[in-house]
């Protein structure tokens, strides 16, 4: 069909003659019909969750994110600290190389992405502001999938059944347990491929503001362009990059990757005649070992390989959104209080019970027909 891309036709710019409406789908629905119930439907998620109260909103998960323009607007200095932080993160682990546009090839200038940074209001249990995070991704969601191998865009994290096993041995073992975040994870990998970014003109002003010598790296919209060397959140490879820096680490170190769970890592110490295990759920690492000593030292080892670490120490440990209770001996308590406590609450139950049969369970009517067996179909 001859292309037209005069816009003078009702349901498409680009078909030349009368208008030919689509297809109807098989149920009978219509795309029309299809795309105003769309519509309709994320009218409706936005008119309610425009009508919760910040309470309201942390009590379903419906957390603010903003443009650092709204935030700065309307937090003020907090939120330009917030977003300030992380830009002089990434300049100080040199995650981008900063380009000028004009001197890049046209046609891999066309491959560059778009950048966001999402500001992100935290409030805490009472709905009260807690405080203010930003992170800056990239358009991952931009990037050609078909030029990746899934192997590349994909990557593992310690299954639920295998977090409870290395829990379950390390209170059996009376292991000493750490666990640590790495702040930052992802910036810590080397890219594999030329990915450019674009950076918003917000963060570009700021950046400037910073680093007076990125002024001559700006466009004439006044935006920066940088090459990323590092794994920046967003791109669909930076998960990867980021496990396999970690996982080679491990591996250098002496660990043997379980062949069964890829984010376990277990070490025989001979001298101390004893096991240490290391569990990996994306950037959360819990280290057990009987051994303190040993595990004191794997700690330090990852802290002077990965800069930022925040650990915690002794028999109570929050990894993976439930809590880890060793103060037991040889037992291991396992908890969610707030998850539970927050479906209690949303579903209103105010009461508890032993079981959730009612008190008249072994109480007998007296005046109640007899249940009558039906044996004609025996």
């Amino acid at each position: 069909m001859p292309i037209d891309p005069s816009p003078q036709h009702r349901y498409s710019t680009r078909s030349k003659g009368p208008a030919e409406k689509p297809a109807p789908y098989k149920d009978g629905r219509t795309w029309v019909n299809t795309t105003i119930s769309k519509s309709l439907k994320r009218l409706k998620k936005a008119i309610f969750h425009a009508s919760l109260t910040i309470k309201q909103k942390n009590k379903f998960g419906v957390y603010t994110n903003m443009t650092v323009r709204q935030a700065i607007d309307k937090y003020g200095d907090k939120a330009r600290k917030a977003v300030t932080d992380e830009l002089q993160q990434l300049i100080k682990l040199k995650v981008l190389k900063f380009v000028k546009a004009h001197e890049i090839d046209p046609i891999v200038l066309k491959s560059r992405l778009p950048s966001k940074t999402f500001v992100k209001i935290k409030f805490d249990a009472a709905g009260l502001f807690e405080k203010i995070k930003a992170r800056l991704v990239g358009g991952g969601h931009k990037q050609k999938r078909y030029l990746y191998s899934e192997s590349e865009t994909s990557s593992p994290t310690i299954s639920l059944v295998g977090l409870y096993i290395v829990a379950l041995i390390a209170a059996d073992e009376g292991r000493t347990v750490i666990t640590a975040d790495v702040a930052g994870a992802y910036l810590r990998a080397f890219m594999k491929r030329l990915v450019l970014i674009e950076i918003n003109k917000e963060e570009s002003d700021i950046l400037v503001e910073l680093y007076p010598e990125l002024e001559e790296y700006l466009d004439s919209r006044g935006k920066l362009t940088a090459e990323c060397l590092k794994a920046l959140y967003g791109l669909i490879e930076s998960g990867r990059l980021w496990f396999e820096l970690l996982s080679s680490t491990l591996i250098a170190n002496g660990y043997v990757q379980n062949q069964y769970e890829p984010c376990i890592f277990n070490k025989w110490h001979e001298d101390e005649q004893v096991q240490s295990t290391i569990g990996i759920y994306v950037d959360d690492i819990i280290v057990t070992c009987k051994n303190a000593d040993i595990a004191e030292a794997i700690i330090t080892s990852l802290e002077s390989e990965f800069d930022e670490l925040t650990i915690t120490r002794g028999k109570i440990h929050k990894f993976t959104g439930m809590i880890f209770d060793f103060t037991e001996s040889r037992k291991l308590k396992i908890t969610m209080k707030k998850s539970i406590d927050e479906i209690l609450k949303r579903n209103n139950v105010t009461s508890t019970a032993v079981t959730p049969s009612t008190e008249e369970l072994f109480q007998i009517d007296e005046t109640s027909p007899y249940l009558v067996f039906d044996d004609s179909s025996a």
